[in-house]
């Protein structure tokens, strides 16, 4: 009897070392505290189709993959169709006590807003929104770089002093748009230039194919007033410009580095976003016990960004786009201190 009873306290023991471990089955009470007292665990909400930038949902499994690699952490992936909806899948790793949860995506915005409140004690983390909670860490790619590079290049390049955007009235995206008129702006300043832009926009609309056709019809409208080289911003409308700069033979810019390789005789140059190296750098934060609930932008200087010169850029443009891009990253240039004067814009109205 007495071995008997031996035996019982030491298996008890031992399951409940286990339990401690966080070893077995990811359900029950000691997977509930496993993000707590175990290895350091993330959480990957993808975003639906339609509901984020091209390849974002790519780029984040590529950095998380990475830094569970080198950073000795776990994940989990959530696709949008594994639970019920977004919210849930949020719920769920919070419930956990995850020590991050990650939201992809602008469109998760409205569910964060509800869900974090409900967590005070999870730290989530937004990529490509914005957030005003205190326990949400909301990232953005400074996507303004790119688009003041872009306006350097096409500055540069234009034999009609008049470049073109196009894009969507959004006054999320206003930002893009005056920084492409500041890298304009920077050329004029530089080379004793007199280049405008026109700009036309596109109005929302909630239908890629629908953007892509209202952006074809504002490029072409463009190309044949006189503009030469056109800067899209939206990933809704690059196609739609590319297809109206094939069609004239004319220049065109935008955020699809596909794109760029898949017509360089007409894409001259396109911004990448790399969001695999801002989710890196936040598990390691995240890691380290260091990662704060704020914004936390990520550019050039964080290899979170590039501006690629197509194959068809004269050199001497590449070689320029290259020194400007340096001075961006160490603060050398700074596109914010550089006026949008009057006249520069012109506001072209759709046909």
């Amino acid at each position: 009897m007495t071995i008997f009873r031996r035996n019982s306290i030491v298996c008890l023991i031992l399951a409940a070392l286990v339990a401690l471990s966080g070893c077995g089955p990811e359900s029950g009470p000691q997977y509930q505290k496993y993000g707590s007292v175990g290895l350091k665990k993330v959480g990957i909400v993808l975003a639906s189709p339609g509901k984020s930038t091209v390849g974002l949902n790519e780029a984040v499994t590529a950095g998380i993959q990475s830094a569970a690699k080198d950073l000795d952490i776990e994940y989990k992936i959530l696709a949008p169709k594994d639970l019920a909806d977004d919210r849930e899948s949020l719920s769920f790793f919070a419930e956990n006590l995850y020590d991050m949860v990650v939201a992809v995506g602008a469109g998760m915005a409205a569910d964060l807003v509800n869900i974090a409140p409900q967590y005070p004690d999870v730290k989530f983390v937004i990529i490509d929104g914005e957030v005003d909670e205190p326990n949400v860490a909301s990232v953005k790619i400074l996507e303004d770089e790119g688009a003041f590079l872009a306006g350097v290049q096409a500055a540069s390049m234009t034999k009609t002093n008049l470049v073109g955007y196009v894009g969507e009235p959004a006054a999320a995206v206003k930002s893009i748009e005056n920084s492409f008129v500041r890298g304009v702006q920077y050329v004029n300043s530089t080379d004793g230039k007199q280049v405008k832009v026109n700009i036309s926009y596109t109005g929302v609309t909630d239908k890629a194919a629908k953007a892509a056709e209202l952006a074809q019809s504002a490029a072409d409208n463009l190309y044949k007033g006189g503009v030469d080289v056109i800067f899209s911003a939206g990933n809704s409308v690059n196609q739609g410009v590319v297809n109206a700069a094939v069609q004239n033979r004319k220049i065109s810019i935008c955020n699809d580095i596909q794109l760029m390789n898949a017509t360089p005789s007409n894409e001259y140059g396109a911004i990448q976003k790399k969001e695999d190296s801002a989710i890196y750098d936040l598990a390691r934060q995240m890691a380290d016990g260091k990662l704060t609930t704020d914004r936390h932008d990520f550019g050039l200087a964080q290899s979170a960004l590039d501006f690629i010169p197509g194959p068809a850029v004269p050199a001497d443009v590449s070689a320029r786009i290259n020194t400007v891009k340096a001075q961006l990253k160490t603060g050398q240039v700074k596109p914010l201190a550089i006026s949008i004067p009057d006249g520069i814009v012109i506001v072209v109205e759709q046909e």
